[in-house]
C-alpha cells in the first residue's frame, strides 16, 4: 500500500501567531533597510 510522505498536523494557534509575528517583523526590518539603502544610492 502507498503511504503518504507528509502528514498534516492539527492547527496550532500559537505557532500561527508566532509565524505571523516573525514574518511581519523580518519583512518590516528588511523593507526598511532596503529603503534606506535605495535612497542613499539614488541621490
Amino acid at each position: 500500500m502507498i503511504q503518504p510522505i507528509y502528514s498534516i498536523k492539527p492547527f496550532n494557534a500559537e505557532a500561527a501567531v508566532t509565524l505571523l509575528a516573525v514574518t511581519s517583523m523580518s519583512g518590516y526590518i528588511l523593507g526598511y533597510a532596503s529603503a534606506i539603502l535605495w535612497n542613499r544610492l539614488h541621490r
